[in-house]
């Protein structure tokens, strides 16, 4: 199933590149939000909103850092520097199959070789329930595929 979407982001005029954003964490700091939202130049994270008026409001007025979050981020730039742009954003939508290894395949694959004596006890642990609920990391998992055990 395909679907499109039209957004509105802010693009420089000079470049033509669409701005992104990122978040800045205000920890410690008093009388602000946890994080402060500001635009910048970002190849990963486009700035989009689904208002165009909500764009050209932000391409003239910065909102403070102690008050900036997605919808009214800080804006370094100059608006004479930005153009308000329409966005397509186009999703190709497929269901996609994948699995992860159950607990005692995990400990399998990262134990059978490496430390067979680790692998015997945390089996015999989950033989006898000695915990609610046994679980592994993404990191973990992570690790498998990184040495080409697991995806």
């Amino acid at each position: 199933m395909t679907k499109t979407v039209e957004k509105y982001g802010l693009r420089l005029k000079e470049t033509g590149e669409v701005l992104g954003f990122y978040y800045e964490s205000n920890s410690g700091l008093d009388f602000c939000g946890e994080t402060t939202c500001n635009l910048s130049i970002s190849d990963d994270k486009m700035w989009l909103v689904d208002d165009k008026y909500q764009a050209e409001y932000v391409r003239n007025y910065s909102t403070e850092w102690y008050n900036a979050g997605y919808e009214t981020p800080t804006n370094p730039f100059e608006s004479e520097e930005l153009e308000v742009v329409k966005v397509k954003v186009v999703t190709d939508v497929e269901p996609e199959t994948a699995s992860v290894p159950t607990m005692e395949e995990y400990l399998r694959l990262r134990y059978a070789e490496d430390n067979p004596e680790h692998l015997k006890y945390a089996l015999k642990e989950i033989e006898e329930k000695k915990y609610n609920k046994f679980f592994y990391s993404w990191y973990d998992l992570q690790g498998l595929m990184e040495k080409k055990k697991w995806g």
